[in-house]
């Protein structure tokens, strides 16, 4: 018994150091912020053929409304969140088993880009995802301070990202609000107040 739990903890330890290998050779310390990640009770296999799938960005990636040409190069429809309509954002995607990465081309208009790497976790507890979302606005610094206090800046949107797909991964789904009452009291009908 002894020598399979010794067995185990290298078998651990080993997958660790991997993954710590790839992590680093993936998210260079280039002095950014680092990845935002999320563990999912799924197997990385079954994980990384949801990435693969490009239809389902739109269903777990915020204000993102379509994809169009899927492959190489594909345009990224997104929701404008200042007024009505939306816009078309170039992108070049890259990906391996484990890693996907998608690039706004030159003439998007601003840097964006999503990276994502997935390990297995320890213990076949599932997969871990490390995600990073980084974008550049074009008004500059004081557009990317307001952006932060609106909750809106690429952090957050990594967060939220990587929240929404361990929904969709997980149940099948990503929850949301929409629909349902407020529970205000001025939202409620005469006959359910207290």
């Amino acid at each position: 018994m002894a020598k399979s739990e010794q067995q185990l903890k290298m078998a651990d330890a080993q997958r660790e150091s991997t993954a710590q290998r790839s992590y680093e050779a993936y998210f260079q310390d280039d002095g950014k912020q680092r990845p935002f990640s999320e563990t999912i009770n799924r197997p990385i296999a079954e994980v990384s053929a949801m990435l693969s799938e490009i239809n389902n960005f739109p269903i777990f990636l915020e204000n993102l409304e379509k994809i169009e040409s899927a492959g190489v190069t594909s345009i990224w429809k997104f929701k404008n969140r200042i007024g009505e309509g939306s816009f078309d954002l170039p992108m070049n995607s890259s990906f391996s088993e484990n890693e996907f990465k998608f690039e706004a081309k030159d003439e998007g208009g601003f840097p964006f880009s999503l990276r994502i790497n997935l390990v297995p976790a320890q213990a076949n507890r599932g997969t871990i995802v490390r995600m990073r979302c980084e974008y550049d606005t074009t008004a500059g610094r004081l557009a990317g301070m307001v952006e932060k206090l609106l909750g809106k800046d690429a952090m957050t949107l990594t967060k939220l990202t990587a929240q929404r797909f361990k929904a969709l991964c997980e149940t099948g789904s990503v929850p949301t609000i929409q629909g349902q009452s407020s529970g205000r009291e001025e939202d409620q009908s005469n006959d359910s107040k207290h």
